[in-house]
């Protein structure tokens, strides 16, 4: 018996191994922007109802494009070289290539592995007041080998106000928020 639930096991990790994993990439990335813009200039093709994608794709539609460099304005331009400091990583062998300067980058013919900080602040004011947002945490993403892709996005979130409710409607990403019992508003935490 043992025997057979061994073979079984072996089985399925076996199975499980011979498919690719990958890495996506957060939508709160600006490069979703970037692509929806030159796919909307015919420089690529996507179809933007199928988020996140993969770094991997992300990757290639940057090499895409790229061949038509000479045709994007100066904004373009940088924004693509931006983005390529990043995705190219997923393309080429270490120190073949400008990275951008990650907290920690580590690549080798097995493994693979970004660490990255995460910070920002918003602030906006109109006539009716004033409203802070506030986040900070970590990324890390990487590869074992050519079939076991892993990643994490942890932060931590602060703001002024909540903006939604039962009676409102934002863009904003939701939260679970917790108040103390009876506040309507104030400070709060997420993460």
């Amino acid at each position: 018996m043992n025997k057979k639930i061994y073979l079984m096991l072996v089985g399925i990790f076996a199975v499980t191994l011979s498919y690719s994993q990958i890495v996506l990439e957060p939508i709160t990335s600006s490069v979703y922007e970037f692509l929806d813009e030159m796919a909307q200039m015919k420089y690529i093709e996507l179809n933007s109802a199928v988020k996140p994608y993969s770094r991997m794709f992300i990757a290639k539609k940057l090499q895409e494009v790229e061949k038509n460099e000479n045709d994007l304005n100066k904004r373009q331009q940088k924004e693509l070289a931006f983005y390529f400091q990043d995705f190219n990583k997923e393309l080429k062998n270490k120190g073949e290539f400008k990275k951008r300067k990650d907290l920690f980058f580590y690549k080798d013919s097995l493994f693979t592995l970004t660490v990255n900080p995460i910070l920002g602040f918003e602030y906006a004011t109109n006539s009716t007041g004033s409203y802070s947002h506030y986040w900070n945490g970590g990324e890390f993403y990487g590869y074992v080998g050519k079939h076991f892709g892993f990643s994490a996005n942890l932060r931590d979130n602060g703001v002024s106000d909540i903006l939604t409710g039962k009676n409102h409607l934002t863009p904003e990403q939701g939260a679970n928020f917790k108040l103390n019992q009876g506040q309507t508003g104030g400070r709060s935490d997420y993460s």
